[in-house]
């Protein structure tokens, strides 16, 4: 019956990735993740996505974007998906500034930094100092932010008029523990999940 896509956006370790795959199962969508396709055009494995994906692989990714139109070139291939596809759950970064908002139901999720910190450090087994992972979310907020403006001409801490759907998970973990973040994805996740249901129900009548 819902056959519209869903893209989910937000910034570094807001809980896009985990919720994305969640509703998609939910939904019984297929799950889309920009950062694998990306990987898929660099020829690089993608058993290893997220954070230690980032720490692994960021200079080589810098450089090809350097010297190639890497980002435009993923973002066309996630816009073909988005408009050609149906039922898929699209975890990515700029789509939704990208698409008409008819195309398909975006959600941003919210996540302030201490929070963000905190899922980045649990999500990397806490292999760093908690600061360091403050930091590498800074860095890579500000990269993100500037990449972005430079090629769109958008400011992913501007406006959210483009999103069908804002909601803020930041107050769901409270401590960089496993039992802490697990606890707060089960109390996080009836939440985006009743809501996207809700939105596609909408895009049914």
């Amino acid at each position: 019956m819902h056959k519209k896509n869903i893209a989910i956006s937000g910034l570094t370790a807001a809980g896009k990735t985990t919720h994305a795959k969640i509703l998609a199962a939910e939904l019984g969508y297929s799950y889309v993740s920009a950062t694998e396709v990306m990987a898929d055009m660099l020829g690089i494995e993608r058993r290893e996505v997220g954070l230690g994906f980032w720490q692994k692989y960021g200079d080589i990714i810098a450089r090809v974007r350097d010297t190639t139109n890497l980002d435009r070139e993923l973002d066309n291939r996630l816009k073909a998906m988005a408009t050609e596809d149906e039922q898929l759950v699209i975890d990515a970064w700029a789509l939704p500034w990208l698409i008409p908002r008819e195309v398909c139901i975006s959600i941003w999720i919210e996540s302030d930094h201490h929070s963000r910190t905190l899922k980045a450090a649990v999500s990397d087994d806490n292999m760093q100092e908690l600061s360091w992972y403050g930091e590498f979310i800074s860095r890579k907020d500000d990269d993100t932010r500037e990449r972005f403006l430079c090629i769109y001409e958008f400011d992913l801490y501007g406006t959210r008029e483009n999103f069908t759907l804002e909601v803020d998970n930041s107050k769901y973990i409270t401590r960089a523990t496993r039992q802490d973040s697990d606890r707060g994805i089960d109390a996080f996740a009836p939440v985006i999940n009743s809501s996207a249901i809700s939105l596609l129900e909408l895009e049914n009548r």
